[in-house]
This record gives C-alpha cells, structure tokens and sequence, in this order.
C-alpha cells in the first residue's frame, strides 16, 4: 500500500514557516533599532556629558516611535493562530494515521482538536464533518489522491475550523 501526504498540512507547515520568518524578520529589526540608537544615545552622552538630557529623550521617543511600526506583537498573534492550526491538523492527520478504525479516530479527533465535552456537545453535521475528514483522509492517503477525496478533506476541515472559530479559537 502506497500512502500519499494530504496537502492540506504541507499548506498549514508553509502559512507557519512564513509567520516564523516574518517574526524573526520584525524581532531582528527591533534589535537593529535598539542597537542604532543605543550607539546614537551614546555618543550624544559621551559628547555632551549630562548637559543634554532634552537630546536623548528625543532620541529614545524616535526609536519608540519606529519600533511601533513594526508591530511585532500582530506578528506574535499570527504565529500563535499559525501554529495551533498546524498543531490542530498534525493531531487530526495523526489520529487518522494512528487508528484503523473511523471510529476510534474520530474519538480521538474529537477530543484532540476540541476541548474536553465540546465535541459531545456538538451538532450533528459538526460531527458528520469530523467522519467526513477522517473518511476523505484515510480514502486521500491510501487509495486515490483524487480531487473528490481532496474535496472531502477540505470541506470537512473547513466545518471544523470554522466551529473553532466559533468558539473563539484563533486558527
């Protein structure tokens, strides 16, 4: 049996390297900032001694006031909803992986991705979504990769993200 890696993940692993990246990218210039006008600071010091206090407040508010727009932490909160999804989905794919029977993977699905007695009280077609990705999943990875399989996963997927919206999720 040949089995075939869903996309779905690989698109979720690329949307988390990209928000690592431009973490990275907003932190190493907040450090930029720090470092140039820490070395601006103090040359005003070493040339002014403490006669111009007025000239390093201003300094210190510029670097503030740069180091606002770069608003690293919006960055932080698309990293963290990046990074849940990846997570969310790396549990969904694994519980699909792990247990043979739909049964048990959409048990374990159900109390992976949502929180403990939120998937008992789900509505049905929520429920049905969660067969649904299991069935397309395990149809995707181990026998066709076809576009109706790939379908099914997606949609299935998108009922359950959207019901982790609903409970205020960020994903």
């Amino acid at each position: 049996m040949h089995i075939r890696r869903h996309h779905l993940i690989e698109e979720a692993k690329a949307e988390l390297d990209v928000t690592y990246e431009e973490v990275k990218r907003a932190e190493n210039q907040l450090i930029a900032l720090d470092l140039e006008y820490g070395e601006k600071i103090s040359e005003v010091r070493r040339a002014n001694g403490t006669r111009m206090p007025e000239k390093v407040e201003k300094l210190v508010a510029e670097r503030e006031s740069r180091k606002i727009h770069v608003d690293v932490a919006s960055l932080y909160r698309l990293e963290k909803a990046a990074l849940e999804r990846f997570s969310i989905l790396t549990a969904a794919f694994s519980s699909v992986c792990v247990h043979a029977e739909d049964e048990h993977a959409i048990e374990k699905i159900g109390y992976y991705v949502f929180r403990p007695k939120e998937f008992d009280t789900l509505p049905p077609h929520v429920k049905q979504a969660v067969g649904d990705f299991v069935q397309g999943l395990r149809a995707y990875t181990t026998e066709a990769a076809s576009s109706d399989n790939d379908r099914m996963v997606r949609e299935a997927w998108g009922v359950i993200e959207d019901t982790l919206r609903g409970f205020g999720r960020t994903i």
